[in-house]
């Protein structure tokens, strides 16, 4: 997976026009916060981050065909280019259903944390919207992303 590639079309992607951050003075991003939880990395995700300082990578308890997920850990303060393809999409996600179709809707594990989880469906940017679903497309053309789609759904 060409995650370089995934990352350059969510770039300037932002779920609102505004910074978000604004909302929740950065708590997806806060030290401690990122201490005590992670994102998962997709499949073979984790190499984009072998040497980059501030990340920690670790195996999760999630596993996807008998392979322990890996979670990136942050200390909060990390260039926002590098994030992980988690954080660019947070606080929405890939969802597949039962029969196996793409919708982007709010990730359930930003319930706590995100004001934008209460928000209505409208206040998120299209762009952003239409982003996600175009590299949930990409995603669900590799087998082992679509199973971690399918398993994370």
């Amino acid at each position: 997976m060409d995650y370089k590639y995934l990352y350059r079309k969510l770039n300037k992607r932002t779920p609102i026009k505004s910074d978000c951050g604004k909302l929740c003075n950065g708590r997806c991003c806060s030290e401690e916060e990122c201490e005590d939880m992670g994102m998962y990395l997709f499949p073979e995700e984790e190499k984009m981050f072998l040497n980059e300082k501030g990340f920690r990578i670790e195996d999760s308890d999630f596993e996807v065909n008998g392979k322990k997920v890996k979670i990136l850990f942050c200390d909060g303060k990390c260039d926002r280019r590098k994030r992980p393809l988690s954080c660019r999409i947070f606080p929405l996600f890939p969802y597949i259903t039962p029969e196996g179709d793409l919708k982007i809707i709010k990730d359930s594990r930003a319930k706590g944390m995100c004001p934008l989880w209460y928000a209505e469906e409208e206040v998120f940017s299209h762009s952003f919207k239409r982003g996600l679903y175009h590299v949930g497309k990409i995603l669900c053309e590799d087998s082992e992303c679509f199973d971690f789609l399918f398993e994370l759904s």
